[in-house]
């Protein structure tokens, strides 16, 4: 099992926290891959480095492709949603089956790859953000592309979701539900989690 996780400035590390522990506890293979090999700084303030750039490597080599949410207080990171060699390696994982995984705002960065035009999906985020005059400067998407969207005040009309959708090869999530998220993409990859480990107590994390 190998998983490509992708980081970049302002990068939520909590929002993967669990997720990437429960890959490593299964002994899955993590390449974190970035724009290029510079380190890049955590939403939490700490550095990171790339192994990989997207630009080299291969979908067909992994099992998954892991978006954590951005964190940055100004607008500074929105680069990263219309980055096109980004975009170019999403598409190719979809194009290849393959499972990708996105919570918090990342699952934007996947409608503007063109992947979410037939799927529900959720994120933390409101529409209206993205839609022309709202406060992202760097993409504008019009409610036809956003139209399988979930945003942070339909989810509370739907609680239970549990906070993520699945919507054949990729998983969504609302960033306050990283739990459960990561327990939806081991199941997916048929991998072992341990709800109890992280303090998951929900009906769904029993029946696991």
């Amino acid at each position: 099992m190998k998983a490509a996780v992708c980081l970049y400035d302002g990068f939520c590390n909590f929002e993967f926290s669990v997720l990437l522990e429960s890959l490593a506890l299964a002994d899955c293979q993590i390449d974190y891959i970035a724009k290029t090999l510079k380190p890049v700084r955590a939403e939490e303030g700490f550095l990171a480095l790339g192994e990989y750039t997207w630009g080299t490597i291969c979908a067909e080599d992994y099992d998954v492709l892991v978006l954590t949410g951005i964190g940055a207080k100004d607008d500074s990171s929105d680069w990263i949603l219309a980055d096109e060699e980004l975009l170019s390696l999403i598409r190719s994982f979809d194009k290849a089956g393959k499972l990708i995984a996105a919570i918090s705002c990342a699952p934007m960065i996947l409608v503007n790859a063109g992947i979410m035009k037939e799927r529900r999906y959720v994120a933390s985020v409101d529409r209206e953000c993205f839609m022309a005059g709202g406060a992202c400067t760097s993409v504008e998407l019009s409610a036809e592309q956003m139209k399988g969207l979930l945003d942070m005040k339909e989810q509370k009309k739907h609680p239970e979701l549990h906070g993520y959708v699945q919507d054949g090869n990729v998983i969504t999530a609302n960033g306050w539900w990283f739990r459960e998220w990561a327990m939806a993409v081991c199941k997916a990859l048929q991998l072992p989690f341990y709800p109890k480990s992280f303090g998951l107590e929900t009906e769904e994390a029993e029946e696991e």
